[in-house]
C-alpha cells in the first residue's frame, strides 16, 4: 500500500511538472501572440490574462466543490482534454473576443486541476511530513515553470502558434500518464493520515496565520503575473532585450526559486512566527522597488534574483498554513489556490491598463502601493494578535 500511495505520488509531481510547465510556456505564447500577431495593445494582453485567471478562480470557489463526488483521475483528465481543446480552438482564430471565451474555457477547465491536486497530498498530514510533501510538489511544479519560458521564447520567436502546439501535445501526454496509474493502481486515494505531530484541534489556532499567508499569496502573485505578462513586451519594446534573453531571465527566476523550495522543505524557521510572515512581506516591497529602477540586463537579473527567494517563502506560507491544522484540507487549498489566482487577475489588468498608459515605472509606483495595502493588513492581522510579541506561535513549535 505504502508502495503504491508513493508511486502515485511521484506521478502527480510528475504531472505537475509537465502540466505547469505547459501552462507557463501557454502565458508568453498568449503574449507573444495577442500582442504581435493579432496586433492588439497591452490592455488586451492583461485582459487576456485576466479572463483566464478569473475563470479559475470562479470554477475554484463554485465548480470544484459541485465535483468533489467524481473520481480525481477523471477530472484531471477532463480538465487537460477540456484545455486542450480550448487551445485548439484559440489557434484557429485571430478575433480577441472568441479568443477571450477560448480562454474562458480554458481557465475554467484548468480550475479542476490543481485545488484536487493539492487536496489529495495534503490530506492527513501535518507537521514535518507536511512540509515534506508539500516542498516536494512545490519543486515539481517550479521546475516546469523554470524550464518552460526558454522553450516558450525559442519557439515563439518564430512562431506563438508553435509554443501552443508544444503545450497541446504535452496536455496529451498527461492524461495518458493518468490512465496508465489509474489503470495499474486504481483510483489515487488519500495518502495514510498521520496526525501525530499536529492534530486537527489547531485549526484555530492557525486562522491568522492562514488569512496572512493568503494575503501574502495574493500579494506575490500580482507582482509575478506582472513579471510574466508585462516584463516580456517592456523587454523587447523599452530595453531592445530580445525574446529569448527576456526568457532566460524569466527561468533563472524560475530555478532560484525551484532551489529555494527545496530548502524550505528542509527547514521550518518561517513556520513559526507572523513576524517573519510580515517581514517577507516587507521584503517583496523592496524587490518590487528594485525591478522599477532597473533598466540593464544585470541589475534587470539582480532584482528578479531577489524576488526568486521570496516568491517561494510567500507561496509557502500561504499553503502550509492552508493545510497546517485543517480538518478540510481540500476547501482550505481551494482558497489558498483562490487567492492566487485573485493576485494573478488583478496583476493582469492593473499590469495591463497602468503599462499601456503611463509605462513601466509607473506600472512598479502602483505595484508598490498594493503591495503597502497588503502589508497594512497583514499588520493590523498581527497587532490584533496578543500572543504573539516577539515569540514564534506555541503551536508551531509543538509540531517541531
Amino acid at each position: 500500500m505504502m508502495h503504491a500511495s508513493r508511486n502515485r505520488i511521484i506521478a502527480l509531481n510528475l504531472i505537475s511538472f509537465l502540466g505547469q510547465g505547459s501552462l507557463y510556456m501557454m502565458n508568453l505564447a498568449f503574449v507573444y501572440y495577442i500582442r504581435y500577431t493579432i496586433g492588439a495593445s497591452a490592455l488586451a494582453v492583461g485582459v487576456a490574462g485576466a479572463v483566464y485567471n478569473l475563470t479559475y478562480l470562479i470554477g475554484c470557489l463554485l465548480l470544484i466543490p459541485r465535483l468533489s463526488a467524481f473520481r480525481k483521475s477523471r477530472m484531471i483528465i477532463v480538465a487537460y482534454a477540456g484545455m486542450g481543446l480550448s487551445i485548439g480552438l484559440l489557434m484557429m482564430t485571430r478575433s480577441l473576443p472568441l479568443i477571450y471565451l477560448c480562454l474562458a474555457a480554458y481557465g475554467a477547465f484548468m480550475s479542476l486541476v490543481w485545488p484536487s491536486v493539492e487536496g489529495w497530498l495534503t490530506e492527513g498530514l501535518e507537521g514535518r511530513l507536511l512540509n515534506k510533501v508539500l516542498g516536494f510538489f512545490s519543486f515539481s511544479w517550479s521546475f516546469g515553470v523554470a524550464v518552460s519560458p526558454i522553450a516558450a521564447t525559442f519557439l515563439s520567436s518564430s512562431d506563438p502558434l508553435h509554443t501552443l502546439a508544444a503545450g497541446e501535445i504535452l496536455f496529451a501526454i498527461i492524461i495518458a500518464i493518468v490512465i496508465c496509474v489509474s489503470m495499474k493502481y486504481g483510483e489515487m486515494p488519500y495518502v495514510e493520515r498521520s496526525y501525530g505531530e499536529e492534530g486537527n484541534g489547531s485549526g484555530n489556532d492557525r486562522r491568522g496565520e492562514r488569512i496572512m499567508g493568503w494575503i501574502g499569496a495574493a500579494a506575490v502573485y500580482f507582482v509575478l503575473f506582472i513579471t510574466l505578462n508585462i516584463f516580456p513586451m517592456h523587454a523587447l519594446e523599452g530595453l531592445g532585450i530580445s525574446e529569448e534573453a527576456s526568457g532566460l531571465v524569466l527561468s533563472l527566476r524560475g530555478f532560484v526559486s525551484c532551489v529555494f523550495f527545496v530548502v524550505l522543505s528542509r527547514v521550518s524557521w518561517w513556520q513559526r512566527s507572523r513576524k517573519r510572515i510580515l517581514l517577507s512581506q516587507i521584503l517583496l516591497l523592496i524587490s518590487a522597488m528594485m525591478m522599477a529602477l532597473s533598466s540593464s540586463l544585470p541589475m534587470i537579473v539582480i532584482s528578479f534574483s531577489a524576488f526568486a527567494l521570496l516568491f517561494p517563502v510567500l507561496y509557502s506560507i500561504s499553503a502550509y498554513f492552508s493545510a497546517a491544522g485543517s480538518e478540510d484540507k481540500a476547501l482550505t487549498m481551494r482558497v489558498h489556490e483562490a487567492m492566487l489566482n485573485l493576485g494573478s487577475v488583478l496583476g493582469c489588468l492593473a499590469g495591463g491598463a497602468v503599462y499601456g498608459r503611463a509605462g513601466y515605472k509607473a506600472l512598479w509606483l502602483m505595484t508598490a502601493a498594493a503591495l503597502l495595502a497588503a502589508i497594512a493588513a497583514e499588520a493590523m492581522l498581527f497587532l490584533r494578535s496578543p500572543r504573539e510579541r516577539g515569540a514564534g506561535t506555541q503551536d508551531a513549535l509543538r509540531s517541531r
